[in-house]
């Protein structure tokens, strides 16, 4: 049997799903995720059950298994990365293979590596990039639309932003909007969705692997874009932007479209 999850195992994850969901919704989703935990863990042979620091998706736990330490993923609905999403990752190159899931939980092995963090060295982000630039194609043509989504996030307040980031003004939305334009028509493939530090791992060989995929269908340029903004958040917009050419034209990409793609990456608030 698994070991059982004290009643208050969810508490760190508890605000940020208030945001998303509402109080009523965060304490529903609190109780039937706890509940779902319980059964997966035992289903598949899970011990040692621990809450880890978790990011904005979802809950995380740690745990230990037969087969090697494990990782358990609870997602926030409805902007969660989704199995799909994982699956996705996994075939593309991008990210370890899911071993088990459920329609809300996923099951992955626990990797020894370590977060990319907010100021990688040159050499770290540089193999982040050629991990992005060279993900293979995959059919996902059940995950969302890249400019689509972008363009939602624009029109309307994200969920997933804090209440105190300031919104881009009326104008420079208009043209943002306007730049999705040109830029949305560009070839789709299976893209990250949300490169940010947290999501690019580091192994001690200095290999990269990718986690906590968003999932969706767009431009390999919008992915080094979010890298090249995430990895210097305190720069001012110009430089980030020279940023994401340089680190797109190190891979063999276009820098140029990278750079238009970090202004719609900082309006949208990726």
């Amino acid at each position: 049997m698994a070991s059982p999850v004290a009643p208050a195992l969810l508490p760190i994850w508890m605000q940020r799903a208030a945001e998303l969901l509402g109080s009523d919704g965060a304490d529903t989703w609190a109780a039937s995720t706890r509940h779902a935990v319980v059964e997966a863990a035992d289903r598949w042979g899970l011990r040692d059950l621990t809450p880890v620091a978790g990011g904005r998706g979802g809950g995380l736990w740690s745990a230990s298994s037969v087969g090697g330490p494990r990782v358990v993923k609870a997602p926030f609905p409805p902007n969660a990365p989704s199995v799909a999403a994982q699956e996705a990752l996994a075939a593309a190159g991008g990210g370890v293979a899911v071993l088990e899931s459920t329609d809300r939980l996923v099951l992955l092995p626990k990797l020894d590596a370590r977060p990319l963090g907010a100021t990688p060295s040159a050499h770290d982000r540089e193999a982040a990039a050629r991990l992005l630039a060279g993900l293979r194609p995959v059919s996902a043509p059940q995950l969302p639309e890249l400019a689509g989504w972008l363009r939602a996030r624009l029109e309307q307040l994200p969920r997933d932003v804090s209440r105190h980031s300031r919104p881009p003004s009326g104008p420079q939305r208009r043209r943002v909007l306007r730049l999705l334009d040109e830029l949305g028509g560009g070839p789709a493939r299976f893209c990250h969705g949300d490169t940010n530090p947290g999501n690019v791992l580091v192994g001690a060989a200095g290999g990269c692997v990718l986690v906590d995929a968003r999932g969706v269908r767009g431009d390999v340029h919008f992915d080094l874009a979010t890298l090249a903004v995430k990895t210097n958040r305190t720069a001012p917009a110009p430089v980030q932007d020279r940023d994401a050419a340089k680190l797109a034209r190190t891979v063999g990409l276009d820098g140029q479209r990278a750079a238009a793609w970090a202004q719609v990456v900082r309006a949208a608030r990726v």
